[in-house]
């Protein structure tokens, strides 16, 4: 449990006294006898749950492979684990020992991949298992081989484990896009290798029908030596050779078909099975793999000529071989054939170029040469990474920083129209990569723009957590534009995989105990500040207010953000921190970081409009609907008209309350799910509960009672109602849990059948 600070307790940096608004308004100052606050190693109070990864199941590591199922390029470990202990564990306390040995082997496999470049899960399983034996007694060695014997299988896999760093972006996409490259290959490949065969055979079968097969000499090679005497073969030949010539072949259209089949021979897009030169040698394939856009653009222009060589050739073979070429007409067409002639599909049949860019070769004219590139109509892949998206508020302009040229690439991409753009962190990926699979695999361009968290080397935390947090603090917002989706907006622009939508900024609960080991609650905005002060380099626009010398106008960042700029409020803004001993500090901004940080929420309601999210321009349209609806309510007639002579008088519709009723608009995005409360452990003895950090998204418990069980945001399990079901469903589904962490407690029904045996089984568990 976190505390807040003790001067007697938390040893810190001695400071001088300071005037926390004068802080906030001119910043850090020569005289200031302000201490720098990165000696003090905090970090944003909402930080404290997650310093040690690697003793928590997350998304990452990653396992790459081919898994023979479109978009499944990649598996998560705790995923794997998941399914192999759904597979093999028995339920309930017989599984327990083999959950807890997995999950250990899962551990030490995080710790592996934590290590740095990447290791097959083959050789990472080898590791885990001997640091899992050396740790375990003699006795149990044995127990402990035979429990992962049954498991081996699942692990024994030669696909690459990485966890999320700096290579991490690059490695997942180029697997995905080689998964794909050797797809496409081998339908490209397949239709060549066709082609060639059948024009073989036209040439063939000509050389079979000419005069000189029919030669005697031709003749006797053909029968063998075996039955050489028993035929006079000048004879045969005077017989099978025709009074008048045989028809063959033009001369025009078998030197058409050899040259067909030298261009398709010679290609090197893709190897073939009678691949080789022009002069008849083997040579190595074309590469479509390239580190700038410089290189890509000239490689693309260099090749254009071949690959407008090639469709020509595989047009006119099809033609030929389907005896429907016609010179007068087909002649002059491929004379004047170019590459404004390449229609979409006869791009797509070529290989797709990925080009990788790191933050080493950017610059004004990379850019342009990317938006170059994904305006070309080329099938090029172009993978944007960013390392380092702070790097412009080290500065004293405190404007947002290079990331923000990102951002200005992502956005002009989108303004091509046809080309796909996905913009997220690398701690994303994992749950996005089915929209890395859909731009890899789109007909047209696609840019991946991907902050990698690997500026961690000035935060002291895991690129993890740094490229979350850029997500979570809207510093890095993720966003797609596919338009192959549909034809609006609202079909091809997504915001989806950003935290709570529709606010600002996250707000999470917070808990933490006061002077008096009190348990405190508060709800904490996570905004840019927070994302902003984890690094170290930008320790000059915070200081520490010592705990003495708290106010009232001290207010935490995310609210005075909510306040309008210059309306001369005295609050200063400050953020809560933590350090290694577990206490609470709080640190004051500095003006310069606070305009940043509305810049960066001012660009998130740019991206929130374009995602359908308090659109002005529907806000709009539904305030002039309600002020109309109000003044055709004003306007309403006071009386109403006589009934006609001769009908039956009776009820009149309600007019006032059909007034009352508001007109039909389009219906509001839907609310982001509220976080659901999970249950708590320390609850009454005899209430059930579950442990729900600990959850592993079995559906096993779920299964058995959605009226009793339900995940939250985090796809955990709690309880909804105890009473909604029977006690023997929630003694199955504390047996059926895989890793034990439901506790059936006592019975809701006191005249539920079977109870004496039901206590007894959940004892177990409680």
């Amino acid at each position: 449990m976190l505390a807040l600070e003790n001067e007697e307790t938390c040893d810190v940096m001695n400071e001088q006294p300071i005037n926390p608004a004068a802080f906030h308004l001119i910043g850090r100052t020569a005289g200031s006898g302000l201490d720098d606050i990165g000696e003090l190693d905090l970090h944003p109070a909402l930080y404290a749950g997650f310093m040690n990864l690697h003793t928590l199941r997350h998304d990452f590591p990653v396992v790459l492979g081919n898994y023979n199922k479109a978009k499944d390029f990649v598996r998560s470990l705790s995923d794997i684990v998941n399914d192999v202990l759904a597979e093999h564990a028995p339920p309930g306390v017989d599984g327990a020992y083999m959950r807890c040995q997995v999950l250990n082997l899962e551990h030490e496999i995080r710790m592996i991949a934590a290590g740095g470049a990447g290791i097959s899960l083959t050789k990472a399983w080898g590791i885990a298992v001997r640091r899992l034996r050396s740790r375990a007694g003699d006795e149990a060695i044995e127990a402990l081989d035979q429990c992962l014997e049954q498991v081996q299988e699942a692990f024994w896999f030669d696909g690459q484990v990485i966890d999320c760093n700096a290579a991490t972006p690059m490695a997942l996409v180029r697997q995905a896009w080689a998964m794909d490259q050797r797809a496409k290959a081998h339908v490209s490949r397949k239709r060549v290798d066709e082609l060639i065969l059948r024009l073989e055979h036209i040439l063939g079968a000509e050389i079979k029908k000419s005069e000189t097969t029919l030669l005697p000499e031709n003749l006797k090679g053909s029968v063998g030596s075996s039955f050489e005497n028993a035929f006079d073969f000048d004879a045969m030949s005077r017989i099978l050779t025709p009074a008048s010539p045989r028809d063959q072949l033009p001369a025009d259209r078998r030197q058409r078909i050899h040259d067909i089949l030298l261009v398709l021979r010679s290609q090197r897009f893709f190897r073939t099975a009678k691949w080789s030169d022009r002069k008849g040698r083997r040579v190595a394939p074309h590469s479509f793999l390239y580190h700038t856009a410089a290189s890509a653009l000239r490689v693309i222009r260099d090749r254009m000529p071949e690959m407008v060589a090639l469709t020509k050739a595989v047009s006119m073979a099809e033609l030929e071989i389907a005896n429907r070429y016609e010179p007068p007409k087909h002649d002059a067409f491929f004379a004047a054939f170019d590459e404004t002639s390449l229609l979409p599909e006869d791009i797509a049949f070529f290989p797709t170029y990925l080009v990788g860019l790191d933050e080493g070769h950017y610059d004004p004219a990379e850019n342009a040469r990317i938006l170059e590139l994904l305006s070309s109509g080329m099938p090029v892949k172009v993978l944007a990474q960013i390392d380092d998206i702070l790097d412009g508020l080290t500065g004293d302009d405190g404007h947002l920083p290079l990331g923000g040229m990102s951002w200005q690439l992502a956005n002009m991409a989108v303004g091509l129209n046809d080309a796909f753009v996905l913009q997220t962190s690398c701690a994303n990926l994992y749950k996005l990569h089915d929209k890395v699979w859909d731009g890899l695999t789109c007909p047209g361009p696609a840019l991946f723009s991907v902050f990698s968290g690997g500026n961690a080397r000035n935060t002291g935390l895991s690129p993890y957590l740094v490229s979350a947090a850029a997500t979570e603090s809207r510093a890095f917002p993720t966003f797609s534009y596919d338009p192959s989706m549909g034809p609006d907006w609202a079909s091809r622009f997504s915001i989806r995989g950003n935290p709570q939508v529709e606010q600002d900024w996250p707000t999470h609960a917070f808990c933490y105990e006061d002077a008096a080991l009190q348990r405190l609650s508060e709800d904490i905005v996570f905004t840019f500040i927070e994302f902003a002060v984890g690094d170290k380099r930008l320790s000059k626009y915070f200081a520490r207010i010592p705990r003495d010398e708290w106010t009232d106008a001290m207010i935490p960042a995310g609210q005075y953000l909510k306040a309008a700029s210059g309306n001369g409020s005295e609050a200063v803004p400050y953020v809560l921190m933590v350090d290694k001993n577990h206490m609470l500090h709080r640190l004051v901004v500095d003006d310069r970081l606070i305009r940043a940080a509305r810049r960066c929420r001012d660009r998130w309601h740019s991206l929130q409009e374009m995602g359908g999210v308090h659109n002005s321009h529907a806000l709009r349209l539904l305030e002039r609907e309600r002020e109309r609806w109000q003044a055709d309510r004003d306007r309403a007639p006071e009386t109403r008209p006589e009934p006609e002579s001769g009908t039956r008088p009776g009820p009149e519709p309600d007019k006032a309350a059909d007034a009352e009723k508001p007109p039909a608009v389009a219906p509001a995005p839907p609310d982001e799910p509220k976080d659901i409360p999970e249950d708590d452990p320390e609850a009454a003895p005899d209430d059930p509960f579950i442990e729900t950090p600990r959850c592993t998204t079995c559906n096993e418990c779920t299964d058995i009672s959605a009226q009793i069980f339900a995940y939250n945001d985090n796809k955990q399990a709690y309880i909804v109602d105890p009473a909604a079901g029977t006690y023997r469903q929630m003694v199955e589904a504390a047996e059926n849990c895989q890793v034990s962490i439901i506790h059936p407690g006592k019975p809701q029904n006191p005249s539920e059948p079977n109870l004496e045996e039901l206590i007894e089984r959940a004892a177990a568990f409680n």
